[in-house]
């Protein structure tokens, strides 16, 4: 029975959304520790570089953690397409099995 199983897709997608996820989450709780080791505390123009890392490392969690939900509902959309097509096309079998039965 393909058809109760979640397609391939959707599988891929909930993945991805969890991985996302979690990378959002841990960004997110260890960032105090990797600010006070390789982030910039003074905003001057000689450390471009760790400017950039800590502004980047700041916004991941914002754009991760959205994309994540994002991701995690597509694939609950696609399983609740198989679902529905998947019962529609067993209704429309039983449906002709009754009918060639009268």
């Amino acid at each position: 029975m393909a058809g109760t199983e979640p397609s391939s897709t959707s599988r891929r997608t909930l993945r991805a959304g969890i991985i996302v996820g979690g990378v959002g989450i841990s960004v997110m709780l260890l960032s105090n520790l990797f600010l006070q080791n390789f982030g910039a505390t003074t905003f001057n123009g000689e450390n471009a570089f760790f400017i950039t890392l800590t502004q980047i490392y700041l916004l991941a969690p914002l754009a991760c953690l959205p994309f994540s939900a994002a991701l995690v509902s597509a694939a609950l959309v696609m399983r609740h397409i198989d679902a529905t097509k998947f019962d529609r096309d067993r209704s429309v079998e039983q449906q002709s099995a009754d009918s060639s039965r009268t």
